[in-house]
């Protein structure tokens, strides 16, 4: 099989991000802000019941109100050196004093998960091309195509005798339900929890139509679950639910025939069309 790589888009997403400061920052900034919130709110209820009970002349009064002015001095250092660190943190971030929201602070703090997605994303992308390595030299994978009108790319195209086949990858783990009366997607992890989840094949279905179009041939396009642990259930109309496990098989038995020709005039046209 020969293997014809576009631009790598997902690697290219993992590099910029990364090459931004590390998302702890924002951790830092988060906690060392809600440690300033709390030593205020100790230091003003302190102060409050305290104050309350020193007033008069007498010698407790005296000792109380002592005892309130502590309390407050005591946690003043700390607000302070809360509010410095999450200050300095956030100046690493690259976020102006002006612009510090906690909307803003969480979305850097979501950072590294989306890092880690895409990660596991690109993973699943290997394990597709490792799986289909085994196919001769009749057929031709192209990975991160990308044609005009796409959002985003195809991670997939394999040309071959049974056809053209549109693949994505995700790496999900645990057991994934579609139910096609609701068109909704239901990921049950490991641990248990159950989890709402984007439709992966929709996606796959638009991009789809769009290489159908500019290939002028039918495409067969599939969602391939790429995690050793998950488990698929539910059939979709328009597009294939499998396991990484399930792939090979699946493409082999299709009754589209493609000739030497076709399969030559796809991968040229193909050529010219992608976007890198």
């Amino acid at each position: 099989m020969r293997h014809i790589k576009g631009q790598d888009h997902v690697q290219t997403q993992i590099n910029q991000s990364r090459r931004k400061p590390p998302p702890i920052l924002a951790s830092i900034a988060l906690i060392a802000y809600a440690v300033a919130i709390v030593a205020i709110a100790y230091g003003v209820l302190s102060y409050s019941s305290n104050h309350s009970s020193s007033r008069g002349n007498s010698r407790a009064a005296i000792q109380q109100s002592q005892k309130s002015n502590a309390s407050f001095g005591a946690v003043f250092p700390v607000i302070f050196g809360s509010v410095l660190i999450a200050w300095v943190a956030t100046s690493l971030l690259g976020i102006p004093p002006n612009r510090i929201t906690l909307k803003r602070l969480l979305r850097e703090f979501k950072r590294n998960d989306e890092v880690g997605k895409l990660a596991a994303g690109r993973e699943g992308e290997r394990a597709i091309a490792l799986k289909l390595s085994v196919l001769d030299e009749r057929w031709i994978l192209f990975s991160g195509v990308v044609l005009d009108g796409m959002y985003g790319d195809i991670d997939h195209v394999l040309v071959g005798p049974t056809g053209i086949f549109a693949i994505e990858a995700k790496h999900w783990s645990g057991s994934i339900y579609y139910n096609s009366e609701t068109n909704s997607w239901t990921r049950q992890k490991m641990y248990g929890a159950l989890e709402e989840s984007k439709d992966p094949a929709r996606q796959i279905k638009g991009t789809s139509s769009i290489l159908e179009r500019a290939l002028g041939k039918n495409i067969q396009p599939c969602v391939v679950f790429t995690h050793p642990t998950a488990t698929v259930s539910g059939k979709h109309r328009d597009v294939a639910i499998l396991t990484l496990n399930e792939l090979l098989p699946w493409i082999r038995s299709r009754n589209t025939q493609l000739s030497k020709g076709d399969i030559n005039e796809t991968e040229q046209r193909l050529r010219k069309q992608m976007r890198t």
